[in-house]
C-alpha cells in the first residue's frame, strides 16, 4: 500500500524528531510504539489472545479520525502508524517481534481517468520541477511527509 520494503531502525530513530537532520533515501518516517514483554508468556498471550486485534483496531479508527478531522493535512507522519511488539530473552539470546504498520485501504482498485503521460507533454517546465524538487529537498516538514503526487489541475495549468 506504498509502504517501503523494509523497516529499518537506526540509532537515531529512538531519539527525539527535532535530532532527525536528513531522511536517508528512499526513506520514510514512521511514529509508533514500541512494546517489549518480560515473558514469552507474556508475548504469546498477547498474540493469540483479543490484545493484538484490539489494538490494530484501534489504530485504524485513530487513523480513521485523523483523516476526517484533518490532522493529517498539518502533520501527514500521521499517516503511518507503526506497533512494534517483542519478547527479548538476554539469557539466551533468543528474540521473538512481530510489526504492524496498519493502512486504510480504498475498498475499489485506483482508477485512471487519463493516461500517463512524459514531462514534456504535462505543460510543466522543467524549471518549475527542479523547484518543486530543491523545495522537497530543502523543506524537513515536507521531507518527513513522505509521498508526493504532483496534478494538473486544467490542461492549460
Amino acid at each position: 500500500a506504498g509502504a517501503p520494503a523494509k523497516l529499518l531502525l537506526l540509532r537515531e530513530s529512538l531519539g527525539e524528531e527535532s535530532g532527525w537532520k536528513q531522511l536517508p533515501a528512499g526513506g520514510a518516517f514512521v511514529r509508533g510504539t514500541l512494546k517489549n514483554f518480560n515473558t514469552v508468556e507474556e508475548f504469546r498471550g498477547f498474540l493469540t489472545g483479543g490484545d493484538r486485534t484490539a489494538l490494530v483496531s484501534e489504530t485504524l479508527n485513530t487513523l480513521r479520525g485523523h483523516i476526517k478531522s484533518g490532522a493529517v493535512l498539518d502533520e501527514p507522519l500521521l499517516l503511518r502508524p507503526v506497533h512494534i511488539v517483542a519478547f527479548a530473552d538476554l539469557k539466551k539470546y533468543q528474540f521473538a517481534y512481530t510489526v504492524a504498520l496498519p493502512v486504510l485501504t480504498p475498498r475499489t482498485s485506483w482508477t485512471n481517468y487519463a493516461r500517463p503521460c512524459v514531462v514534456a507533454e504535462t505543460s510543466i517546465d522543467r524549471a518549475c520541477l527542479d523547484m518543486v524538487s530543491r523545495r522537497l529537498l530543502d523543506d524537513s516538514a515536507l521531507a518527513r511527509a513522505g509521498c508526493f503526487l504532483l496534478v494538473r489541475a486544467t490542461a492549460s495549468a
